[in-house]
């Protein structure tokens, strides 16, 4: 029976061979993914994403790059969704394990660089699109008042 379940760090290196032989283009392997988990800006981060486990054997998995910035002296909570793929005979559990990892309602949930088809089930989940084509970074920026 599959399940969907958090992938803890321990997890880290088995997912990241699985998103190589799902997404990997031959220029990417599986230590890139591997470095995706291991951020240090936040030791307590309650996951690295969500997975479908099937038989012992990952079928699925959308992760999750967790931060806490401050805003205006509160604390806010980020989590950046990445690396969404579920084999073709698990896709029916895509939205449940999506839904799970978005059951944090304290959490701002952003998508950099989404594919199509998730743009698509992003928007099912009511994400907005923000047309980031123009923004222009300075990067001296702050020079001149020093």
């Amino acid at each position: 029976m599959a399940v969907i379940r958090g992938a803890l760090p321990d997890d880290a290196a088995a997912v990241a061979e699985y998103l190589d032989a799902r997404l990997g283009d031959g220029r990417a392997t599986p230590d890139l993914f591997h470095r995706l988990f291991a951020y240090r800006w936040m030791a307590d981060k309650p996951n690295i994403g969500y997975l479908v486990e099937h038989d012992g054997r990952f079928r699925g998995f959308v992760g999750g790059i967790y931060s806490q910035r401050e805003i205006r002296g509160r604390r806010h909570s980020f989590c950046n969704i990445h690396s969404f793929a579920v084999d073709e005979a698990f896709r029916h559990m895509s939205l449940s394990m999506l839904k799970t990892l978005l059951e944090r309602p304290e959490c701002t949930y952003t998508c950099f660089s989404a594919s199509p088809p998730v743009v698509q089930i992003l928007t099912f989940f009511r994400f907005q699109t923000v047309d980031a084509t123009n923004s222009v970074f300075q990067a001296a920026a702050g020079l001149a008042r020093l």
